[in-house]
């Protein structure tokens, strides 16, 4: 494969793909045949690259339909892992950097939306953009000839995906290569969008300014977002611009966690430069830190948005997904929308269903456009509100992503309801409340900041802790939410930590306490055993997502609320 594409040809994998580093067309006359062109690079034409064959194009076909990219995404994160374990491939020091390094350099786009596959997927929504990729799922990688055998692996994940879906894959009958005059008017700019993409040369001197400011609005976002916050993103970008290579910037990349990949991931971002052992800010990093420095409203704005929306695909549920819940179902504090009664007072006009009567009403009976008989109206609910608190793993493990899942459920649920919420952590032998019951997102934030996973789990004292807490911080219908990846590994009463932590659920049962735990598949038989004996609900998943733990949260809350 490595020679064709070199050499500017067409590689058909398997019967639904076609790679190249070249761009790909359809003849509506010959619709099984993949046309690829010779003459048009695929990094050029999407990425403004300066030298050709710099990015592989992979697209794989289907049947005419909107793929959920996000499910597609999430299976194909999972296909560059498995990759990174069979290969053992590793950074050059003999660690293995998992699938996400890599993913960095991968694009996605479906019908449905795309972008960096390590990134939000929050790109590619632009009706022409999504139009042209009703019939395949499109990747962009840029690999080095040695990482080849990671597109098999995630064209193999493709396939299954669009399948497990409910589509059909979708056969290339041929490949033909041609050059530009001869593929007719086919239209490239439907593909092309502003992104998050690390493919993009951003310096190119035809780089749109409106395209650059919304490049650097959604990078300082999805930085923000995985460092924790707005001010720890300018704190971050200050310090390598105030003293490049010293204590302070070092220090605060060490504390990461991953710092090598987080070194790696903002010099291929362009962000960062090594000069000998000190790192500086190159340009575009100075220009970042400047857009963060003044834009800093607008970029918490967009993250609370982000996170008070945040929502699940159907593709990581596992099935199809639920029906939109009505909009007049959605307002606080009020129920389904019903008819007025003549002289009652409307508390908040229902304007769908009034429009509606009065349709149904001018069409079978004639008369006024509107009476007052046609006016519906919200019906004002009594919604009682819940203490939640988070009890939250942050042993070493936790490192990462899934402490971040963590973070990002806590923000969602204070920006998404009007209950009160705390946040308490358990590491090493301690279990520490760093936010107490609160409204403030203020307080919730820099509460979170402090929690550092490292150490071991003790979960039978986490549990106890929690139980003490609840019972002095004077909570109505409390929830305790527990989100660990492991199983106990220090003991309480005994010097068995497994039957400790047992123990303290069954106190959780006692004091009548509704408790629910969220875990990883590997414990589901201890997780199973403390349910049931905590009277716990119990969620076992694949592995520990925002979106997976805010769909969690939505589940218990409705519960408890009712």
């Amino acid at each position: 494969m490595a020679g064709a594409v070199a050499r500017g040809l067409g590689v058909r994998l398997g019967h639904t793909t076609v790679a190249s580093a070249r761009l790909h067309t359809i003849s509506p006359a010959r619709p099984g045949e993949v046309q690829v062109v010779t003459d048009g690079d695929a990094g050029q034409t999407f990425y403004r690259r300066e030298r050709p064959g710099e990015i592989l194009h992979v697209d794989i076909f289907h049947q005419v339909a909107e793929i959920d990219h996000r499910g597609m995404g999430y299976a194909l994160l999972k296909a560059a892992d498995r990759y990174c374990r069979d290969f053992a491939w590793s950074d050059g020091m003999g660690m293995p950097p998992g699938g996400r390094r890599l993913a960095d350099h991968v694009d996605l786009q479906t019908a449905t939306g795309g972008g960096r596959l390590s990134g939000s997927l929050a790109y590619g929504r632009r009706e022409s953009l999504r139009h042209a990729h009703l019939n395949h799922v499109h990747l962009a990688l840029k690999l080095q000839d040695a990482q080849l055998p990671l597109v098999f692996y995630m064209v193999a994940a493709a396939e299954a995906e669009v399948e497990r879906q409910g589509h059909e894959i979708r056969k290339v009958e041929g490949v033909r290569c041609v050059r530009g005059g001869q593929r007719g008017e086919a239209d490239f700019t439907p593909y092309t969008s502003h992104s998050d993409s690390l493919l993009l040369r951003r310096d190119s001197p035809s780089a749109d300014p409106q395209v650059q400011r919304q490049i650097q609005h959604q990078t300082a976002m999805d930085l923000s977002d995985d460092i924790g916050s707005v001010t720890e993103l300018e704190e971050f970008l200050e310090a390598f611009k105030a003293e490049p290579g010293k204590a302070s910037a070092l220090g605060k990349l060490k504390r990461l966690p991953n710092s090598g990949q987080w070194r790696e991931r903002l010099e291929a971002m362009g962000l960062i430069v090594a000069d000998r052992r000190e790192y500086r800010l190159t340009d575009e990093g100075s220009r970042l830190y400047e857009y963060v420095r003044t834009h800093r409203r607008e970029i918490e704005l967009g993250l609370r948005k982000s996170l008070r929306r945040m929502t699940i695909s159907s593709a990581e549920l596992g099935g199809p997904s639920r029906p939109p819940v009505r909009v007049w179902d959605r307002r606080p504090g009020y129920s389904l929308a019903a008819p007025v009664p003549e002289r009652a007072w409307i508390p908040g006009l229902a304007i769908p269903e009034t429009m509606i009567a009065a349709t149904v009403r001018r069409l079978t009976e004639g008369g006024a456009r509107l009476c007052r008989e046609d006016v519906w109206a919200y019906r004002r609910r009594k919604e009682e509100k819940l203490d939640l608190c988070l009890l939250v793993d942050a042993s070493a493990s936790m490192a990462g992503a899934r402490l971040r899942a963590a973070r990002h459920l806590a923000q969602h649920l204070l920006l998404s309801r009007r209950d009160r919420l705390a946040v308490i952590a358990f590491q090493e032998r301690d279990a520490t409340v760093h936010v107490p019951f609160t409204r403030s997102y203020g307080r919730v934030e820099v509460g979170l900041r402090s929690v550092r996973a490292q150490g071991l789990t003790p979960l039978a004292t986490a549990l106890v802790s929690a139980v003490d807490y609840l019972e002095h911080a004077r909570t109505r219908k409390p929830l305790l939410l527990l989100i660990t990846d492991g199983i106990p590994t220090v003991p309480k009463w005994t010097m068995n930590s497994l039957a400790d932590a047992v123990e303290a659920a069954r106190l959780v049962a006692r004091r009548k306490i509704r408790f629910a735990c969220i875990g990883l598949e590997p414990n589901r038989r201890f997780l199973e055993e403390l349910a049931r004996e905590g009277r716990a609900s119990l969620h076992v998943v694949e592995e520990i997502q925002r979106e997976r733990l805010a769909e969690i949260a939505r589940q218990e809350t409705a519960v408890l609320g009712r």
